[in-house]
């Protein structure tokens, strides 16, 4: 339920995982976790502060201003990223057609 649309996470799931999954180790899960948690979606739940579930899709708390702030500075940093890298594929683009004239 919780893994279907990205929504803040409870602090300490990992355990809980841990606790119904054998088949995976720490680390699997750790991987695991980490990769939902870096998504943009995921990200944009916790800057607007969604209520944080446990595994059962119950609520667990809302994140913390800080770390809705540390999600909004990973979000603008990508953005601006992500704008420099047009920046820089246009001006490629428009240096390439100036050199074929």
């Amino acid at each position: 339920m919780i893994f279907s649309k990205p929504v803040p996470l409870a602090i300490g799931i990992d355990r809980c995982i841990e606790q119904f999954s054998t088949q995976f180790s720490r680390r699997d899960i750790g991987n695991a976790l980490g990769h939902w948690t870096k998504r943009s979606s995921y990200l944009r739940a916790v800057a607007r502060g969604e209520q944080r579930r446990n595994l059962d899709g119950s609520e667990a708390g809302v994140p913390t201003k800080e770390a809705q702030e540390a999600a909004q500075r990973l979000l603008e940093e990508r953005n601006r990223r992500r704008l420099e890298r047009i920046r820089q594929r246009r001006e490629h683009t428009q240096a390439e057609t100036r050199a074929a004239d």
